[in-house]
């Protein structure tokens, strides 16, 4: 790795660090949006390779099966190989991929190249979030991890632009640049901290908070140290395995976890994403369907970038309920819209609802749903179960978004497009109050922080029986309804110190 001496209090390198590692979202922006552009290509009497729509919808599909797979394999890596070299190896995957895809002859070896890719998705999801929250200082962390949304959103626009100018195989060679540049860039991305630390490199773990934090007193460095050798103390008591998994103490997080990503996907952004073109040209809309999806993911690019000031001003929780509530409401009128054309009812304004709700609907997608309930599970997992815990939760949400994408021709069939829509919608106000009644704040927190914060009701209840001071219990007793029920959800490291 080169170093270089950094400047006083100077956050050049970990800017550049985060640029790196957030180069696989870019390629997991090219892997989702490939479909969407391409699944016109492979279905045409035109193209090299006979496919059948059927064919082609798991063309579509495998790469979220792959996603499934990719958590697993992340989960047996990161503690072993440590963080970087776990996303080395996932660019070359994700390099071969489009390798195999580009001399793909058959429609088994397009199958496998989409697995592929998908494998690297979800290595993406489970491994970076955690890398860039390690490096990362607690007043920092929302806005570094708010970054993916904007790498990935400006190559799934990419994709779409280009689909809609380039050839097949061009499109694939173009997708090929961003795991090229990550082996000419990784020698300026160090390993992380915290695993450092863990391996017993205190020498080398220093060496690189020195370079991501600049020349601040030793004794800020010495006390940043501290904290990472506490956090790993406290999470690392007992030795992790996967029974840890469905130990008491850890319920809460495993709901939380299991709940987020499934309902990330069940609100419908698999679908849309991978079959946004199809969507407009099943709307009988005169809009020029190649155009409004490029349109609405332009849309989602813009928000993007409101993202990380986004999760410094509000945090984590309200935002997303905000963004499940607006998804629902706009996939309502999207279905709304189609159950009128249905109708056979045609109208002006009827003519550009597809386009206006489908452009709300990723609006509010990307203020909050789409990015941070992957925040927020990369930080809230004590190290003792992360890399279990995270691999599994991250399989769930792949394998949601699978069974999504599979079945969304199906649904149409037996449900009708309205109605399928309908059905999304009502998954969207179920994920706000999911996401209402049981996560917490955790944007700002250091990571024992976040640990307390998840704890605090047990912690609360032992002090209540100790502690017979009246205005210590009714602090006790909101922070409990707080963080237990969500009606506030936030919690700092004062209040901790208040009624410990």
């Amino acid at each position: 790795m080169k170093m270089e001496k950094s400047p006083v209090k100077s956050n050049r390198n970990i800017y550049l660090t985060v640029f790196i590692a957030n180069l696989s979202f870019l390629a997991v922006g090219h892997g989702a949006g490939w479909s969407s552009p391409s699944l016109p290509i492979i279905t045409s009497d035109d193209f090299f390779i006979k496919i059948s729509s059927d064919q082609a919808s798991w063309v579509v599909s495998y790469i979220s099966l792959g996603g499934v797979f990719g958590p697993l394999v992340s989960g047996c890596l990161l503690d072993v190989i440590g963080r970087k070299k776990t996303i080395t190896f996932n660019m070359a995957v994700n390099l071969f991929s489009w390798i195999f895809l580009w001399f793909g002859s058959s429609v088994e070896i397009m199958y496998v190249a989409r697995f592929l890719c998908g494998v690297t998705i979800g290595i993406t999801f489970t491994t970076v979030p955690i890398y860039i929250a390690e490096i990362s200082e607690p007043r920092m962390r929302g806005l570094l991890n708010g970054l993916n949304l904007v790498t990935r959103s400006s190559t799934i626009l990419f994709q779409y632009v280009a689909g809609n100018l380039v050839n097949y195989f061009t499109l694939i060679e173009l997708s090929c640049i961003v795991p090229i540049l990550y082996f000419l860039l990784m020698f300026w991305m160090p390993e992380s901290p915290y695993f450092l630390i863990a391996k017993g490199k205190k020498d080398e773990a220093i060496k690189v908070l020195t370079w991501f934090r600049g020349e601040v007193p030793p004794n800020v460095l010495e006390k940043e140290i501290k904290e990472i050798k506490d956090y790993i103390e406290k999470s690392s008591s007992q030795k992790g395995s996967f029974k840890d998994l469905f130990k008491k103490e850890h319920y809460r997080i495993i709901l939380i976890m299991f709940g987020m990503l499934a309902f990330s996907q069940l609100i419908g952004v698999t679908v849309v994403l991978f079959f946004l073109k199809s969507i407009f040209e099943a709307s009988k809309s005169t809009v020029p369907s190649s155009w409004a999806s490029s349109l609405v993911c332009a849309l989602m690019l813009v928000v993007a970038f409101f993202i990380p000031t986004i999760s410094k001003l509000f945090g984590y929780k309200k935002p997303m309920i905000l963004s499940s509530v607006g998804s629902g409401v706009s996939l309502a009128a999207l279905g709304g819209s189609f159950f009128l054309f249905d109708q056979g009812i045609q109208t002006p304004f009827l003519n550009y609802t597809p386009l206006i709700s489908l452009v709300v609907y990723i609006i509010f997608l990307s203020l909050g749903m789409l990015s941070f309930p992957w925040m927020v599970v990369s930080e809230m997992l004590p190290s003792t179960i992360k890399a279990r815990a995270s691999s599994i939760a991250t399989s769930v949400g792949f394998l949601t978004a699978f069974l999504s994408s599979v079945t969304f021709s199906s649904l149409i069939e037996s449900l009708g497009i309205d109605v399928s829509f309908w059905l999304y919608s009502v998954f969207c106000f179920a994920s706000a109050m999911f996401i209402y009644v049981f996560i917490p704040e955790t944007s700002g927190l250091s990571l024992n922080e976040i640990q307390d914060a998840i704890k605090l009701p047990q912690k609360i209840n032992n002090d209540k029986e100790v502690n017979s001071n009246k205005k210590t219990m009714v602090v006790c007793l909101k922070n409990q309804f707080e963080i237990n029920i969500g009606i506030d959800g936030t919690y700092t490291s004062k209040n901790v110190n208040e009624n410990a």
